[in-house]
């Protein structure tokens, strides 16, 4: 062998032990295949095809990942189920988006991207909806007054909840829970539109 020649893997044993040990995805794994495969190049041109494979083996997965991180984050159905759960078990709580996060086992960026997504709202903006729902149903079934019903609803006072129904539905909780009441049949139990909906 020629002084100047550089050692390569030239059994079977040893070609195959360097592909087992490059398993590791590091920078430092990919640049050991790639010499391997430029010493082996003129003499061995089959096992230099195999280092190469395995290198480009390598990138892919990172390739792919790169792609997943560039769609859009996306909240599956369990998800989106275990959200509504656990705001509608703590209404009458303070719910902060660090809270939603959590219960998903989400960081909270992850999280308000895909409730962005997935919802069109934001996870405070979904709370405020579910809670408004929660008082039209509460409204509609009772007779307790709007103090009480803002309070069991996570509201701050009467005048926080009147002024996040007014810019939901366009009228106070007050004049919604009269339109309903003078509904054919005159009935608390009567179906009513969505409270998330505008009143005309």
């Amino acid at each position: 062998m020629h002084a100047n020649a550089i050692a390569y893997p030239s059994s079977a044993r040893a070609a195959s032990a360097t592909l087992h040990t490059a398993t590791d995805r590091s920078n430092e794994s990919i640049q050991q295949l790639l010499k391997v495969a430029l010493v082996s190049l003129p003499v061995d041109r089959h096992s230099t095809c195999r280092y190469l494979a395995h290198a480009l083996a390598l990138l892919q997965p990172d390739k792919a990942a790169a792609r997943d991180q560039a769609r859009p984050a996306q909240l599956c159905s369990w998800q989106i189920r275990h959200l509504q759960d656990y705001v509608d078990a703590h209404l009458g709580a303070r719910i902060r988006a660090i809270d939603l996060a959590g219960a998903l086992n989400l960081s909270v960026s992850h999280f308000t991207h895909a409730c962005k997504s997935t919802l069109g709202t934001t996870p405070m903006a979904y709370v405020a909806d579910r809670r408004i729902d929660a008082a039209c149903r509460a409204m509609l079934d009772t007779d307790a007054s709007l103090t009480t019903i803002a309070l069991a609803h996570g509201f701050c006072d009467q005048s926080h909840f009147i002024r996040t129904f007014r810019r939901r539905t366009g009228v106070t909780p007050l004049a919604w829970r009269r339109l309903r009441e003078a509904s054919p049949g005159g009935s608390r139990t009567h179906a009513a539109p969505a409270c998330s909906e505008h009143v005309t």
